[in-house]
């Protein structure tokens, strides 16, 4: 995934959690929150995810599949293909008329330079306020060393005071240092209590690197608006649960006192001390409500709160299964086969087509007809011959009118598997010869829509020369292919049943169907693992 597919796939993730944090916030322990913020950071901040069957994005691509097949768009033309779409996503030509590698370029420089930016602004800051802390005294009386002697901690800390602030903070990770203002009654027991815990269970969360951790997926997703309500959120949810335990070490019956002195600390903060756990007036009403409404956690309570973030974490923060997906189209090409009118096949729309090849000097009259460098094209292809039998095609296109034939030229790539896929990065369209114009039959270009199935980046069969070695590395998943000699083509069985139609979709969206000339009654597909390797055959639905 490019940063931007993770800031997307990131963004929806925290909708998700936002959603839930409206609504259970006052009755789950905020721990189960910065669960839920520490997996969007992962999600922002990881450049792979986990396929999972039951991924909120396999449901969308499964959608996406379904209406692909369904929506149909008149093709200028009128021939019929069916777009590669893999993970909801086209792995064909980058969508965007006219997009280059200049204008990717230029995106990511301003990415970059925002980034930057951002990084500058929090780092200059934070090292400002660390020039003011470091100008603080150490605080020298019997309750803070008695207090230091009760609470050890593995790390050293220390507690020191300052009159550039106005209410207590805490900042540092190996060393962290509870800063108070100097203007704290050192006579108030309870009060010094209070803080003092406040802050070291922001010390012992290590609550300053994971505000660090926070600050950096900010600079990195900068341009999305709502990672920055994430890091908001997330710095709330921190106060939250530290107010939490608090109150549940003290016990329940000092919420009063405790959100009294919430709101004595309250302060007019007049700049921003990053990387920091303070006390401070943001959100306070949110944090006097959660204390107040604070109560003991049931064991039903653990048990949903737990179960909610595993649910949330694998729906949101997986990616789409594609064997899941792809079992899922399979079993609707297998329905939409047994319609045969013209609404059961997917059409290109004539701003895709322009996404596709408008770089390469294709385009469209008012009127839909198709030109190339401004003719009238008669025929165009995108496709392959691989040998006399066997056709690849992506897209056709036939107008009779048409002055000039022409077609694509790409790279073919070597599959390392004994087979290619000739559907490789587009490098150039181009006519064919005035001679080839005028020899073409065009009754011919009129029937080969039926000639073959049009599928997207693949190979799709109905005649083709004996395939005993294609289908040879099937033989130990229950694939036999019977050769009929009269022909020289044949059928294919699965467990010694007639085979209707075979799918291999690989794992880098290149298809391989075979029709067995006998007919069937099933459809049965490959199944590939997370690797790219095939582990199996099984049927799909009829």
């Amino acid at each position: 995934m490019d940063i931007f597919q993770m800031s997307f796939t990131g963004a929806i993730f925290i909708i998700a959690v936002v959603i839930v944090r409206v609504l259970t916030l006052h009755k789950l322990p905020k721990k189960v929150f910065l669960a839920l913020w520490g997996v969007v950071i992962c999600r922002l901040l990881v450049p792979f995810s986990i396929p999972f069957r039951f991924s909120f994005y396999t449901g969308i691509d499964m959608i996406k599949r379904m209406l692909a097949k369904r929506t149909v768009v008149s093709s200028p033309g009128g021939m019929w293909s069916i777009p590669n779409i893999e993970n909801g996503v086209s792995t064909g030509e980058p969508i965007g008329i006219g997009l280059s590698a200049v204008s990717a370029s230029a995106i990511e420089i301003v990415w970059l330079a925002g980034m930057c930016a951002c990084a500058l602004f929090f780092t200059v800051t934070y090292i400002k306020c660390r020039r003011e802390f470091k100008m603080s005294l150490p605080v020298e009386n019997d309750f803070i060393a008695l207090w230091l002697r009760e609470h050890p901690l593995l790390r050293p800390v220390q507690i020191r005071q300052s009159d550039k602030i106005n209410a207590p903070l805490t900042y540092g990770i190996f060393r962290p240092v509870v800063l108070l203002p100097k203007k704290t009654d050192w006579t108030d027991e309870t009060k010094l209590r209070y803080i003092l815990s406040h802050e070291f269970v922001h010390i012992r969360h290590f609550d300053t690197l994971t505000k660090l951790v926070l600050t950096s997926a900010v600079c990195i997703h900068w341009f999305n608006p709502l990672v920055w309500v994430m890091y908001m959120l997330a710095n709330r949810d921190i106060e939250l649960s530290c107010d939490e335990t608090v109150v549940r070490t003290f016990g329940e019956v000092m919420k009063s006192a405790y959100a009294m002195m919430l709101i004595d600390l309250e302060e007019k903060k007049s700049r921003l001390t990053p990387l920091c756990n303070n006390f401070s007036k943001n959100a306070i009403e949110e944090r006097i409500v959660s204390i107040m409404k604070l109560k003991k956690i049931s064991l039903m309570g653990i048990i949903l709160a737990l179960t909610l973030v595993i649910v949330t974490t694998t729906v949101f923060a997986t990616n789409a299964d594609s064997t899941a997906v792809s079992q899922a189209q399979t079993a609707y090409v297998a329905t939409a086969e047994e319609d045969n009118s013209q609404t059961a096949r997917n059409t290109f729309t004539e701003q895709e087509l322009l996404a596709k090849y408008g770089t390469y000097g294709i385009s469209f009259d008012e009127n839909g007809k198709m030109r190339f460098n401004g003719e009238f094209v008669r025929y165009f292809r995108d496709g392959a011959e691989l040998n006399s039998n066997m056709s690849s095609v992506y897209y056709e296109y036939l107008n009779e009118d048409g002055t000039v034939d022409v077609h694509t030229i790409r790279n073919v790539i070597d599959n390392g598997d004994g087979s290619v896929n000739p559907f490789g990065k587009l490098t150039e369209i181009v006519r064919y010869s005035q001679e080839e114009f005028e020899q073409r039959n065009l009754s011919d270009l009129k029937g080969s829509s039926n000639s073959v199935t049009y599928i997207a980046e693949g190979v799709s069969v109905e005649q083709g020369e004996p395939f005993v070695a294609r289908f040879s590395k099937y033989k130990e998943y229950g694939i036999e292919y019977k050769e009929r000699e009269e022909s020289g083509i044949g059928n294919v069985y699965y467990h010694g049943q007639l085979v209707k139609k075979f799918i291999d979709e690989n794992k880098d969206g290149g298809i391989f169907t075979y029709q067995s000339v006998d007919g069937g009654e099933i459809i049965v597909h490959t199944i590939y693992d997370e690797k790219g390797k095939l582990i199996g055959v099984e049927k799909g639905s009829n």
